[in-house]
């Protein structure tokens, strides 16, 4: 069953099997078909004016007052390509983008959907919790940690200590449901990967199983 892209709402995760090369060594590198994952959540001119990052993102009142309210794609990623939908500028880690963004994404993409709605304080506490990081930059040894198993048992490297300076995709989204959604996993978001959070995700009863988003190509 496929689901259209433009049909995403706040909590749902996204799932993506990438032909970049950087993607395609992921997914072999983790034995999964997924190479990266995202959230969604609503974001309005009130959720800006509020938050205190605005001076980092470099966003004025008057622009946050401006801001177009709607369901925001936010990942942290090195692949994204186009500008910061709230930074307006481009960023190596976590940053959001409009859903239709996944549209111009090279390969399949996946939504895995909550099995009942969030609440209102649910929605509210991952609105805040992912806007509060965006800026932070990709923590790429995290995730080369977290998704190869011989680096994670090598003596030499060990288990990093917590690094909140820093975040790979499934550390993101996986602390932001540990965080802010009643009765999820208690799981270290720092030892996941997309597709061992896709299972988890689905094993806890929280996410139903992700289905194929339909993407409008440019021709």
């Amino acid at each position: 069953m496929r689901v259209q892209a433009g049909r995403v709402q706040s909590g749902d995760l996204i799932f993506y099997s990438g032909d970049h090369p950087v993607s395609r060594g992921i997914k072999w590198g983790t034995c999964s078909p997924f190479s990266h994952i995202s959230m969604i959540a609503w974001v309005s001119p009130s959720d800006l004016v509020r938050h205190q990052a605005r001076p980092v993102w470099g966003m004025s009142d008057t622009q946050a007052r401006g801001f177009l309210p709607g369901n925001l794609v936010f990942e942290s990623t090195t692949l994204a390509g186009n500008p910061c939908e709230i930074q307006n500028r481009p960023h190596l880690g976590v940053q959001a983008h409009r859903p239709a963004h996944l549209e111009t994404y090279p390969g399949r993409v996946f939504r895995s959907r909550l099995k009942r709605p969030l609440s209102a304080t649910e929605s509210e506490s991952l609105t805040g919790f992912l806007l509060s990081k965006v800026g932070v930059v990709y923590d790429g040894r995290g995730a080369v940690l977290a998704g190869t198993t011989l680096l994670k048992r090598g003596f030499l490297l060990g288990w990093r200590a917590a690094d909140r300076s820093s975040l790979y995709c499934a550390e993101l989204v996986g602390q932001a449901i540990r965080d802010c959604i009643e009765g999820s996993p208690e799981w270290n978001p720092g030892r996941l990967t997309p597709g061992r959070l896709a299972v988890l995700a689905v094993r806890s009863g929280l996410y139903g199983e992700p289905k194929q988003i339909t993407l409008r190509r440019e021709t």
